[in-house]
């Protein structure tokens, strides 16, 4: 999946603070992207929940874990990004310190009076009288009245035990965040190693925590962001040590997972970037402020989240996704190996849609997230799911060890392809060196098809390939990608899925096709807008 073609599809108003940020840092675009996306759902979290479809709710937390090398400008990215929300934190604790103050002062006049009652009381007793009626019901509402502790309005977590993880999420929907631009420590200790209670958090479980003196509270409705930024060869020491766990218990299938390519070397200096043009960055922290006061007046009234909708278009769009995922998780696809990653590619894409369309959306949220946001999450969610892949890579799959070859390949068709069907001999004979053998060139043509980067026609021993007008609606010349067909038995052939059914064509409409004696038309499959506006059937 090409970041700069899913770049495109963001809000100007997030491109323009990548953009801003990348000259200034010099930082990876997709660790600008991630830190991004981590701090607008801190935002979204407290405003809103999204439905994909009815009887379905979803929280809109988010959690990342980035692995990038020393040098790479993680805290550089994490000081600017994170400014205005540690700004808001640090103005929620002093306003907490002075009610704390407050209810101290409360407290011990409580306790004061409570201790005359008792006093009263006990002399009454003492006299031998039996009137206690009026000092009952004085002594009862005395303690119906106990001032109640006020709630921490701690935002921010970045190195805490479980034990006082799970004390800060006890409480009223609770939104908390913890965020490190240097998680080697909490990677090195103990909390990560409760997964349940970070999976149950994610999935909006409630969680009830005893005590040893049998008192017993309960976490309902809290909310955590996560963003976790690591050096490689740490998060590596703790998968050897810890990945099998993490992975069975679906800790790891709930993080979005990236390892940004590094610019170190590259990051020459102009001197662009003046006062004057910061203004991206701080039409973002007027943004911030204004979406986390929003949330805290929500908590303050009492209120519920608000909880999204899809529009018709993008509900369709989510149910086709869905439907591809679930074939290619099928015995002998392409996410056999990796089913627990599968299971929740959707309810992250969602997830993911609906922090765009808050941000998107920030002066007035809208209640339905349309099609196009819902796409541009799905491509956002694939990336991440591309990185989580390698990272956690099989030797059984087939596609992973190939996927250089994929990236040569996808690359050559946009330079070269012009809108007509490119055949694969000519790819062998004129194509990239590495791809010039029968085997490589198969295995790189199947991955792109099970992607939905390019569609394939054979005739005979001939088979023909073209860019997916649904991934690449654009060329590398800017010109719109013009397909044009006039019928599906045209000089070109029937359509062609790969010596590996494709995930793009098992998943439309359930269809099974290694069971399918005949091969499906290409128009039952294929909508008219897969292929351009000039296709004609």
């Amino acid at each position: 999946m090409n970041l700069d073609r899913i770049l495109k599809r963001l809000p100007l108003s997030i491109l323009a603070v990548m953009d801003l940020l990348h000259c200034i840092t010099k930082a990876p675009r997709l660790l600008i992207l991630t830190e991004l996306l981590s701090v607008v759902s801190i935002l979204a979290q407290q405003l809103v929940d999204i439905s994909p479809k009815k009887g379905m709710v979803f929280p809109t937390s988010l959690f990342f874990i980035v692995l990038a090398n020393s040098g790479e400008r993680k805290s550089t990215v994490d000081k600017y990004l994170m400014k205005a929300i540690y700004e808001f934190a640090k103005n929620m604790y002093e306003a907490y310190k002075r009610e704390y103050e407050e209810f101290k002062i409360g407290a011990e006049l409580w306790e004061i009076k409570k201790n005359a009652i008792i006093t009263a009381l006990r002399k009454m007793s003492a006299q031998g009288s039996t009137e206690f009626s009026e000092l009952d019901e004085k002594f009862k509402d005395h303690m119906r009245s106990k001032p109640m502790e006020p709630q921490s309005k701690r935002m921010l977590i970045n190195d805490v035990s479980t034990a006082a993880l799970k004390k800060m999420l006890i409480g009223h929907e609770v939104s908390l965040a913890l965020m490190s631009d240097e998680a080697g420590s909490i990677f090195n200790g103990d909390l990560l190693k409760d997964s349940a209670l970070f999976c149950s958090l994610w999935s909006n479980q409630p969680l009830i925590i005893d005590r040893v003196n049998n008192a017993s509270s309960k976490i309902e409705g809290a909310r955590l962001t996560m963003s976790l930024m690591i050096q490689p060869e740490l998060f590596n020491a703790f998968n050897e040590r810890n990945g099998e766990t993490m992975r069975s218990s679906g800790f790891f299938s709930r993080v979005f997972f990236c390892q940004p390519e590094s610019e170190i070397g590259k990051r020459y200096e102009y001197g662009l970037v003046t006062q004057h043009n910061m203004m991206p960055l701080d039409d973002f922290y007027a943004t911030v402020h204004r979406l986390l006061a929003l949330g805290e007046e929500r908590v303050t009234r009492g209120d519920k989240r608000d909880v999204l909708t899809l529009s018709p278009d993008a509900e369709w769009l989510w149910l086709e996704k869905y439907n591809q995922i679930e074939a290619a998780m099928a015995k002998g696809q392409w996410l056999e190996e990796y089913t627990e990653f599968g299971s929740k590619f959707m309810e992250q894409a969602t997830r993911l849609a609906a922090v765009l369309h808050v941000i998107s959306h920030a002066q007035k949220i809208e209640p339905v997230v349309e099609k196009e946001t819902m796409k541009t999450a799905i491509q956002l969610t694939e990336l991440y799911f591309e990185h989580a892949m390698n990272l956690f890579k099989s030797s059984a799959s087939f596609t992973l060890p190939d996927r250089r070859g994929a990236e040569v390949l996808l690359k050559w068709l946009y330079d070269n392809f012009n809108g007509m069907p490119i055949k694969k001999s000519t790819i062998r004979r004129c194509g990239p060196y590495s791809l010039r053998n029968q085997k490589g060139l198969a295995e790189a043509i199947n991955i792109l098809l099970a992607e939905e980067h390019i569609i394939c026609f054979k005739k005979k021993q001939s088979i023909s390939v073209i860019l997916s007008y649904r991934k690449h609606p654009f060329l590398s010349n800017g010109l719109e990608n013009p397909m044009v067909f006039k019928d599906i038995s045209g000089p070109y052939g029937e359509p062609y899925y790969g010596s590996n059914i494709s995930r793009f064509y098992s998943g439309r409409g359930g269809i099974s096709l290694q069971n399918n004696t005949a091969v499906p038309s290409i128009e039952d499959l294929i909508d008219p807008d897969e292929l351009g506006k000039q296709f004609v059937f």
